[in-house]
């Protein structure tokens, strides 16, 4: 499994203690399976972060623009005949959340592995990084297409225009700002050192 991975440092002594106190008491296998248990827990809260829309940190996510929540209703009968918002469209507006679309399959596609005495959480998802970290407009360069009807569509000094010409638009279109969703809260932090104790315990 290709894992688009976002590198988060964990600068904590204790825990850092912690972890290493317990690898030099178990077997590899024993540290594999410590590891496998934090790993499983942290893949959870790292899920659950879609469910409230924040950061490891507690920060709110940023709401979605307006642009995003455009598209999202543009497809599937969410509009009345007048053009307007019917029910199910206003239910899909009001119940959006940030990194949440269609198939949800961000929040779903997060995985742990255990290599080499270390554990790496990430996702599958090619663009989970710039979900994680953000992005500039045009950091990716510009996409290349050809449709005359853009050109004559949007006015000069919108960017939309230039999607259906040789001179492209911005990859990504605008800013994405970052929305964290891989790290280790709190609650994450007095998890892994319970799980540390009972291992421990059990040594013992």
């Amino acid at each position: 499994m290709a894992v688009a991975r976002s590198t988060v440092d964990v600068d904590d002594a204790e825990l850092r203690k912690a972890l290493e106190g317990v690898q030099s008491a178990l077997s590899p296998e024993g540290t594999r399976g410590l590891l496998a248990s934090i790993g499983e827990d942290l893949v959870e809260s790292s899920k659950a972060r879609f469910v409230t829309s924040t950061a490891p940190d507690g920060s709110r996510w940023l709401a979605n623009a307006r642009s995003t929540i455009e598209r999202f209703v543009s497809e599937g009968g969410n509009f009345n005949k007048a053009g307007k918002l019917n029910a199910r469209g206003v239910a899909k507006v009001t119940g959006k959340k940030p990194l949440v679309g269609h198939t949800g399959m961000l929040a779903s596609q997060i995985f742990y592995q255990v290599e080499s005495g270390a554990l790496v959480i990430g996702s599958s998802m090619p663009y989970a990084r710039v979900q994680q970290q953000g992005a500039k407009q045009g950091e990716f360069g510009r996409v290349i297409a050809t449709n005359l009807k853009r050109w004559r569509q949007f006015d000069e000094k919108d960017f939309r225009r230039y999607a259906g010409t040789k001179k492209g638009h911005p990859l990504p279109w605008g800013d994405i700002p970052a929305r964290p969703f891989l790290g280790i809260s709190e609650a994450d932090r007095a998890g892994i050192l319970q799980v540390i104790e009972r291992r421990l315990s059990g040594i013992k």
